[in-house]
């Protein structure tokens, strides 16, 4: 599945935390953090995507790492807007 081999790729990079809101068309990829995280990657939730996208750019200037936001399609990723505009 996809979202399975993103996790490993995820992992691969040495990423820890994932951000986002779940929904329709992005419950899957919340599924395979869980199942194979192993502890190394974790989903962090959010009330908002943009919210989401502030801890994943916040995560990755602090830490100098890959900071990762996700959001489901349509309004979801519209709302990511407001974090590429930075």
């Amino acid at each position: 599945m996809l979202s399975d081999a993103l996790v490993e790729a995820l992992i691969a990079l040495d990423v820890r935390y994932v951000f986002g809101v779940s929904g329709a068309n992005i419950e899957h990829l919340h599924d395979a953090i869980h199942r194979l995280g192993r502890g190394r990657l974790k989903s962090v939730m959010a009330k908002s995507e943009d919210g989401a996208g502030f801890m994943a750019d916040c995560r990755a200037r602090v830490h100098r790492t890959l900071g990762v936001c996700c959001a489901t399609s349509g309004g979801g990723m519209m709302n990511l807007i407001v974090v590429v505009e930075l």
